[in-house]
């Protein structure tokens, strides 16, 4: 929230940001310092949690501007911590631009687009606010608008391009809404989500939409563990375990703080599952809340870099290559280029090349092929179309996918309009990925023949009675009559979502079955490490974090490096305890044990105080990359 305080020559205020770290900024010289199954959940609302993660920059110097430019954003300290190219709006009735008597930046909240009921558009005509205790309506000047009530429901538009709260104008750029006691949750009462109005806990931000003066937008700012509350599980039932939680919850943390795309301006993530589900405070469960504070701040990691989480229903027993599922998300080109932790595999055995044609048939025909996805309903899977009904099909699905702007690239030649696709001749899987996932479908007709490339397409243009393919893992087996004709294909398959990185359902039976949540994500996610964020230290800005060590195999270490070299070390307090810096100067790279400092169980406290000069990257390690499950 956003609050300040003045103590001596201290000014702290709070900043709306992405992530899960947060920075002060004071004036005193030579002090130191984040696709899903489907299955309804539990409804409960609980009281709101402290942040998981907190980090403090100090800085003597308060017109310095930090040396921070080439670095990720999630480490950038200082006025400027924002990513670039995201326009924000303020997160509240402050003056939020850079201070010269120094600023706190809270980058611990994230910033959530909540969509229309179809949940797939984030700009409405109109929205309509209440809350479950009294609430505040302000302007960006902080102007007081309203005092809200209980239950009372104002109605805010935009007609002309100018704000209107219950048909009376107000002048605005930006409207903030938000509950006198952040024990009380705001609703938007012309939204439902799963049949039932949604309640949020934070504060709401409406803006005014971009395709039309007459739109508005609604911007959910909350705490990262908020938020998390409302995601896990919609993305994951609590009855999968609590394993599987706990590697859900990092999961979804890495993925908030680095989705695949990011393409809107005012907002990091939106709330469908085309990022992440988030459906409000009301589909919080308790076993989902506890998987989070027992994972608080926890990251999984490659190359001291939070991974991007990707994860799907059911793999059907092999996981795919990141490259050969997605394009890449600015240039469209397909497949798109490796990452190096994304790595198709099976879940058990040695591997088997599914590229040939043979082996994906004998793989996804065979009902009995184990894998930690067996408890998946969609493991194995068929389905059927006469060549009439699958004619049918195409020839409304290839239109619509020649001219819609996600997929269109990606039908060769795109289908012209008027165009008749006559009759089915032969489908031909012409690629697979490594898990036999098709990659290129040659369609051939009477007409003409098409390329469609992704998964994604794939699956949307093969709908079975109004429904895309559970997977691209896919066998085709064809009838055809006595002159040989195409007369129906049935097809054969496993698994149920794109296959890249994380299975659902193949966590639930590692949990069930006595794997951790380290395990569970160093299977999926190859060489990972999991810790905590790396943050950016250096000449007067230091850093503090709070973070849950849980009984994991050991050693535990704080890593620091340097490109430009430290003269000394930084001072680094675990739990008001002094580390020990066996070193006089730092180089590149050095890491040191933290298990004697460290307390599991629980949540631990982490203070760095900066050296006196040089740039450096901090974070720590609970479980390093080598310690990854092997397939047997």
């Amino acid at each position: 929230m956003l609050s300040w305080i003045k103590a001596g020559a201290t000014i702290i205020g709070f900043v709306s940001l992405m992530g899960v770290v947060s920075v002060f900024q004071t004036e005193a010289p030579d002090q130191a310092h984040p696709h899903p199954v489907e299955v309804a959940t539990a409804q409960l609302e609980e009281k709101p949690q402290a942040s998981p993660l907190e980090v403090l920059q100090l800085r003597s110097n308060p017109t310095r501007q930090a040396q921070n430019d080439d670095v990720p954003w999630y480490m950038k300290l200082g006025p400027k911590s924002e990513e670039p190219a995201v326009k924000r709006q303020p997160a509240q009735a402050v003056d939020n631009s850079p201070q010269q008597d120094g600023l706190m930046v809270d980058a611990d909240l994230i910033r959530v687009g909540i969509s229309d009921n179809a949940m797939t558009e984030q700009e409405y005509p109109a929205v309509r606010l209440s809350a479950s205790g009294p609430f505040t309506l302000k302007t960006e000047t902080g102007q007081v608008v309203l005092n809200g009530l209980r239950n009372q429901d104002i109605w805010i538009k935009r007609p002309h391009g100018h704000f209107t709260v219950n048909d009376k104008s107000v002048t605005a750029k930006a409207l903030f809404a938000e509950p006198v006691n952040q024990a009380h949750l705001l609703r938007i009462t012309n939204v439902t989500r799963k049949g039932k109005t949604p309640s949020y806990r934070g504060r709401f931000e409406i803006l005014p939409g971009h395709s039309a003066p007459s739109k508005l937008m609604v911007v959910n700012v909350l705490p990262m563990n908020d938020y998390l509350k409302a995601v896990v599980p919609n993305e994951l039932p609590p009855s999968f375990g609590f394993e599987a939680l706990k590697a859900q919850a990092v999961a979804a943390r890495n993925y908030a703080i680095h989705p695949r795309e990011k393409p809107w301006p005012d907002f990091d993530i939106c709330d469908s599952q085309y990022c992440q589900a988030y459906y409000g405070a009301a589909t919080e469960h308790p076993l989902a809340n506890k998987a989070i504070e027992q994972t608080q701040g926890l990251v999984a990691l490659f190359k001291a870099d939070p991974i991007l989480a990707l994860y799907s229903s059911s793999h059907g027993g092999h996981s795919e290559s990141y490259e050969n599922a997605f394009s890449d998300p600015v240039t469209k080109a397909y497949p798109a280029d490796p990452i190096p932790y994304l790595i198709g595999k099976p879940d058990q055995g040695q591997p088997i090349n599914l590229q040939q044609e043979a082996n994906a048939r004998r793989f996804y025909s065979n009902q009995n092929q184990f894998s930690f996805d067996v408890l998946s309903p969609t493991y194995r899977w068929q389905r059927r179309w006469t060549a009439a009904e699958l004619s049918r099909t195409l020839a409304q699905t290839l239109p619509e996918l020649s001219t819609t702007k996600n997929t269109r690239d990606f039908i060769k030649p795109a289908f012209k309009s008027g165009q008749a696709i006559g009759q089915l001749k032969q489908l031909t899987i012409t690629r697979r990925g490594v898990s036999g996932k098709a990659m290129v479908l040659k369609v051939e007709t009477t007409t003409g023949t098409w390329l469609l490339e992704k998964e994604f397409v794939i699956r949307k243009a093969l709908l079975n009675q109004s429904r895309m393919l559970p997977s691209a893992n896919v066998v085709f087996n064809t009838d055809a009559d006595a002159k040989g004709n195409l007369t129906a294909i049935t097809a054969i398959g496993g698994g149920f979502g794109h296959g890249v990185g994380m299975s659902q359902y193949g966590a639930r039976y590692m949990s069930l079955h006595g794997y951790n949540f380290a395990k569970i994500l160093q299977h999926y996610y190859s060489h990972v490490a999991i810790g905590t964020i790396p943050l950016h230290i250096g000449q007067n800005q230091g850093a503090r974090l709070s973070f849950y060590v849980p009984p994991l195999s050991k050693p535990a270490t704080l890593n620091i490096s340097s490109e430009s070299g430290l003269p000394s070390p930084p001072t680094v307090l675990i739990n008001s305890k002094r580390v020990t810096m066996p070193w006089g100067s730092i180089s590149t790279a050095r890491s040191i044990n933290l298990d004697p400092y460290l307390k599991a169980g629980t949540v631990n406290q982490l203070i760095i105080k900066p050296s006196r000069s040089g740039t450096a990257k901090a974070w720590i390690e609970l479980v390093d990359g080598s310690s990854a499950p092997k397939s047997t």
